[in-house]
Order: structure tokens, then C-alpha cells, then sequence
């Protein structure tokens, strides 16, 4: 049983002499935050699902020492328990993290805010992606990217402009052979990530460049 392409479901796989055989099976949907515990002896299949909600705090901490020198703060009081994966920009002013902000189709209750810690001022970009798993600022403070899944449980890494929301695919996951997953920029800008291949049995890094696209391998 494995998460399939990405998607939010177990698939159920045979195996023969180490090999798999046949095509995956899709047995049990909505899946999210589900964590494998194993199989019995007469086959059944064990899992626990995370419970719980979590919410971004700031506190300010002497870097020296490693002290806290304020109690943590909830960053925003809308939509408390749905916010996760603060990031800051790369001067500092600026913390980018994603929030859920009510059911509805794939790709409208999740959105990215952007707050400045100079005003408190928030404002809200929306690339219609459904789970981001992390975001990342690019150097220049421009872009973040992010590995997600869209509308149709499709996971990619997706470069988002900062300013206007569009996004921009930049790998795809290949259902039900590879997956890409932990992007993250370069100082040079270009981007790197990682392709774990479930048919190969490996994974690489790759980094990849923007403007051209092109690809190397790094391990």
C-alpha cells in the first residue's frame, strides 16, 4: 500500500519475486495524513491518522545564547488552528505561509499569505493548488516554490510569483512510477530537488534551471 502519484489514496500493489506485477489498485480514498503501521500475518493492513491542528507562531530569541526573549505569538488571529509552513523572505521582512481558509473545490481553500512584519499587513495570493507540502522564497525574493498537488491529486514542484499568484510546473510526478518531492533554490537561482523512482528502486537529485529547463544530474 503506498500514497499513490501523490494523491490522498492506498493502492494496493502485487508483488512477485521481488518485482511488481500487474498495475496498482486503488482500495481506500482520502487518505491525508495517514501513517503506514504495517501488515498482519493474515493480511490486513494497519494505519493512524494524524489529529490535531497547528497554527504559526513568532518569538524572538537571542541567537547568541540561543534565550527567548518573548513569548510566542500567534502570527495572525483569522482562520486560527489552519495556518503551517512559515518561511521568511531572504531580507527578513516579509513571512510567507500557507493557509486553509475554508472547504470547497481542490485549490480554493488552501492559499499562500504574505505578511510583512513592518506593518503586519497581510495579503493573500491564491495559485489553486490544494496540499503544499513546504514553500521556499527564491534568493531574490520573487518566487517561492513548493512541492503540491493540484486539482486532480497530482503532485508537481510548482515555481508561484510572489506578486501575482500564477504558477509555473516545473517537475512532474509520474503516476505510479516516480515522485518528486524537497525543492528547494540554489544561490544561483536555479532549483533543486529530489525524484525518488519506485520502479528504479533509487532516488536522485537533480537541479534544474529556469529559464532553459534543463536538467542535471547531481547524484
Amino acid at each position: 500500500v503506498r500514497a499513490a502519484g501523490g494523491g490522498a489514496g492506498g493502492d494496493l500493489l502485487a508483488v512477485a519475486d521481488g518485482r511488481a506485477s500487474g498495475k496498482p489498485v486503488l482500495v481506500k480514498s482520502d487518505l491525508w495524513r495517514a501513517n503506514g503501521l504495517g501488515f498482519t500475518r493474515d493480511g490486513a493492513f494497519f494505519y493512524g491518522i494524524e489529529v490535531g491542528s497547528g497554527d504559526v507562531y513568532v518569538a524572538s530569541i537571542d541567537v547568541q545564547s540561543g534565550r527567548v526573549l518573548t513569548s510566542p505569538s500567534a502570527t495572525s488571529q483569522r482562520f486560527v488552528g489552519s495556518n503551517s509552513a512559515p518561511v521568511w523572505s531572504p531580507d527578513g521582512q516579509y513571512l510567507a505561509y500557507v493557509s486553509r481558509q475554508g472547504p470547497g473545490p481542490a485549490g480554493i481553500g488552501s492559499v499562500i499569505v504574505i505578511r510583512s512584519l513592518t506593518t503586519g499587513d497581510e495579503r493573500t495570493i491564491n495559485p489553486r493548488l490544494h496540499t503544499y507540502l513546504g514553500i521556499r522564497w527564491s534568493p531574490d525574493g520573487r518566487f517561492l516554490i513548493t512541492a503540491a498537488t493540484d486539482e486532480r491529486s497530482q503532485r508537481a514542484i510548482y515555481v508561484i510569483d510572489v506578486q501575482t499568484g500564477a504558477r509555473r510546473t516545473l517537475a512532474e510526478s509520474a503516476e505510479g512510477t516516480s515522485v518528486v518531492m524537497s525543492p528547494d533554490w540554489l544561490s544561483d537561482g536555479t532549483v533543486m530537488y529530489l525524484e525518488r523512482a519506485w520502479t528504479a528502486g533509487r532516488d536522485r537529485i537533480v537541479k534544474q534551471e529556469l529559464a532553459s529547463g534543463r536538467v542535471t544530474e547531481l547524484s
